[in-house]
């Protein structure tokens, strides 16, 4: 398949020569053929949407070959912390958006102002979100909002005035919006109907469908965990219910069904780790056994249903009460990402905190990282670390690993000391197996790096050049991206 994309690139790489297409960009793209699919697909987008004023028929045949090669990323969907903060590395590479439903969307919305009619047709080629069922040891849940955000912009903007009177946007969110299978569409799907440019009339169906289909969601607790850690679902929730208010039809339906997800989950099993889980305290609406949570907010089950209870309910609705959320089962708490385990990370932690602690407790200077000893107890850490070749848990061993060598990278000074260190944290993500079955999480470290290393150029020249000569064609492929089609700093900034 790699050889089949590369041979067609070749074929318009030569087709391209005398149009408006920059053989600069050609040869990305070319590159980007030989790639894993998500680093393929994000490319060519990247590629496409830098190519304003050039052809419009290349930069049309790279999102529909960024669409069609994103079907082969290695992971579904995008996936988030349950609790913010509390997702680790792992979270972070999920906001790289290198997942097969954030890239295929992101063609769409790409394809949307070249031609409506053809992004329509992407979108409906991609599956309508099978979010798996998750266990409550799982420290991330799923993220589909990418597909929902898609939705609500095709229905928005890729319609005629003709379709449009023939209801066709309709439709196209009639065959989404009952097809729920997690809580973690919930506040998507409320999102995408409270936007939604239809009528008052067709909005009050499509709520009641939504109602029904809310109230029928399968349990999920690690999922629904993820829609009580803060308010945004609840919030998502209350702005359709708002806007079924402002169009005077009847919006009951929807917050019925929030009203009986929240006591249906909070009822049933619970996981351990949820704010107020299993601690005795009231989930309920007495001020007087909720009252030292007040300061919580609106998070955990306690936010949840005081956020109902003052923010959402009406006189048709009863508030919750204690006695309907009283978990009947307290499940596993999630595992999190803590301190080496290992004796050997666990030692090289500690040698590592020699390298930039002082005696005392003090961050060693700049001075004192230029002398030979220091230079000595470096070269000493950097064979060792070198050395640790594998460990029984190959998680972890990655995680740590890549984590020296970072932080390494950052706090020797600038020099031959720091070009040795980023020569062997190279070699090193060069030859990973770790690459292998987890591609996103190996890239993020790949990515920061040339984040860093490219938003100083004056000091990481060295950096910038060792990484567009890497031997790893993604590593290499990224680095020319980022010197010919940088990314804007608020973009890249978020992803450290």
């Amino acid at each position: 398949m790699g050889l089949l994309r590369s041979l067609t690139y070749v074929c318009i790489a030569a087709a391209a020569l005398g149009a408006e297409r920059p053989p600069l960009l050609v040869d990305l793209a070319n590159r980007a053929h030989s790639v894993p699919a998500e680093f393929a697909a994000d490319a060519l987008l990247r590629i496409a949407g830098a190519s304003q004023g050039v052809d419009p028929a290349w930069r049309r045949q790279l999102i529909e070959d960024a669409f069609r090669i994103a079907a082969g990323a290695e992971q579904p969907y995008a996936r988030r912390a349950w609790m913010p903060s509390r997702g680790g590395l792992a979270e972070k590479a999920y906001t790289q958006g290198l997942d097969a439903c954030t890239l295929q969307c992101r063609a769409v919305e790409a394809m949307l102002p070249l031609d409506r009619s053809k992004a329509r047709e992407l979108f409906e080629q991609i599956p309508a979100p099978k979010v798996p069922r998750l266990s409550c040891e799982d420290a991330l849940v799923y993220d589909v909002s990418a597909f929902y955000a898609a939705l609500g912009n095709i229905v928005q903007q890729g319609f005629s005035p003709k379709e449009v009177a023939q209801q066709e946007q309709l439709h196209l969110l009639e065959r989404y919006v009952p097809d729920l299978n997690s809580p973690v569409q919930a506040g998507p799907v409320a999102s995408l109907l409270a936007a939604a440019a239809v009528s008052s009339t067709q909005l009050e169906g499509l709520i009641d469908s939504f109602a029904s289909a809310l109230k029928q969601l399968s349990e999920d607790g690690r999922a629904f965990s993820g829609t009580i850690s803060g308010q945004s679902e609840a919030s998502a929730i209350e702005a359709l219910a708002s806007t079924g208010a402002r169009q005077r039809i009847n919006y009951l339906p929807v917050v019925d069904a929030w009203r009986s997800y929240l006591v249906r989950y909070l009822g049933g099993s619970v996981c351990g780790d949820i704010n107020g889980a299993g601690s005795g305290a009231s989930f309920g609406s007495d001020p007087a056994t909720s009252a030292g949570f007040i300061n919580m907010g609106y998070s955990g089950p306690l936010g949840a249903v005081r956020y109902f209870n003052e923010n959402m309910r009406t006189g048709a609705l009863p508030a919750i009460s204690d006695q309907e959320v009283q978990p009947a089962k307290l499940d596993a708490k999630a595992r999190l990402s803590g301190p080496c385990e290992s004796e050997e990370c666990r030692q090289f932690a500690a040698q590592f905190g020699s390298l930039v602690l002082g005696p005392v407790g003090i961050a060693l200077t700049e001075e004192e990282k230029a002398s030979p000893e220091w230079a000595a107890k470096l070269r000493e850490y950097m064979e060792a670390l070198s050395g640790w070749k594998t460990a029984d848990d190959p998680a972890e061993y990655f995680l740590w690993k890549s984590h020296f060598y970072s932080d390494l990278f950052h706090v020797v000074p600038n020099g031959p000391n720091r070009d040795a260190v980023l020569s062997a944290f190279l070699s090193w993500l060069e030859q990973n197996d770790y690459q292998r079955e987890h591609r996103v999480e190996w890239f993020y470290r790949v990515n920061a790096l040339i984040i860093y290393a490219f938003a100083d150029p004056v000091t990481m020249k060295t950096t910038m050049r060792e990484l567009r000569n890497s031997a790893d064609p993604v590593i290499a492929l990224y680095a020319e991206l980022e010197r010919v089609l940088p990314r804007p700093f608020e973009h890249t900034i978020s992803l450290l």
